[in-house]
């Protein structure tokens, strides 16, 4: 059975802000970025405490084919997605936590 997924606030700006940025490159990217998102998240969903233990008791979930990895918090019943982190950004940015919308 698959875990509920939340959403923090920044989790949601970067995922928008991702998906508008792909849009401008190239049609249909954005679509591709999204579906890329969608799978990995139902991945983790699935089984959420399969993927690495870091810092903090997050848990980092590599996107493949995109720069990005998912950091999330997982408390036995629901699964709180902190980022979806593009890997260029300064890496003590994707342990910071965000408020829970």
């Amino acid at each position: 059975m698959a875990n509920k997924i939340i959403f923090s606030s920044f989790a949601q700006k970067e995922f928008r802000e991702s998906v508008g940025w792909y849009k401008e490159q190239s049609l249909g990217l954005d679509k591709q970025f999204s579906e890329f998102i969608y799978n990995s998240l139902n991945l983790i969903a699935k089984d959420p405490e399969i993927y690495k233990l870091t810092k903090f008791g997050l848990r980092e979930f590599i996107v493949h084919k995109f720069p990005f990895v998912i950091i999330d918090e997982y408390d036995g019943e629901m699964v709180n997605v902190v980022h979806i982190f593009h890997t260029s950004r300064n890496p003590k940015l994707k342990y910071k936590k965000s408020k829970v919308l």
